[in-house]
Formats: C-alpha cells, structure tokens, sequence
C-alpha cells in the first residue's frame, strides 16, 4: 500500500451478466442500507440508465426513492484523452 486503505467492498460484474442490471442491483443493495440516504449515479449511457431505473423500480421500489439518476452529457468530451500527449 501507498498510503491509502483498501477498499471496503469491490464490485465485480459477474461473466455473462448484463451490465445495466448488475449496476441496477448494486446500486439497490447500496440502498437498502439503513445509512444511506442519498445515491447519485452518473452514466453517459442511456441503455444502463433505463436497465438500472428498470431494476429498481422492479425489485428495490421500497428504496429507489434514494436514488438519483444523471446522464452525463459527453458532447463536449476532448477528442484526446488525458493521459494522451499532444505531439505537437
């Protein structure tokens, strides 16, 4: 370690799953906690945005009221990444 802690958990989707439903049911697992009270979760992809609001409208409906959901505009997203040179 460099100074920083392990994390807590580490979610890792599962072979074969769909990635719009497993982050739906993290994200409602994450809910259920009594300690939370406010989730915010960002996607620039409206096909994991409408499966994750599908899911917990579904199966966490008693908690998705916590739940934030934003779709991050990514029109304005450099051409070149960050960790990308310019070589001019």
């Amino acid at each position: 370690s460099v100074g920083s802690k392990a994390p807590v958990h580490i979610f890792t989707k599962p072979k074969g799953a769909s990635s719009g439903e497993y982050k739906g049911h993290i994200i409602g697992k994450i809910a259920l906690q009594d300690s939370v009270t406010k989730i915010t979760f960002y996607d620039d992809n409206q096909k994991y945005i409408d499966s994750v609001e599908s899911v917990l409208e579904a199966e966490y409906a008693s908690v998705s009221h916590k739940v934030e959901i934003k779709n991050v505009d990514v029109s304005k997203k450099p051409e070149e990444g960050l960790m990308e040179k310019n070589n001019a």
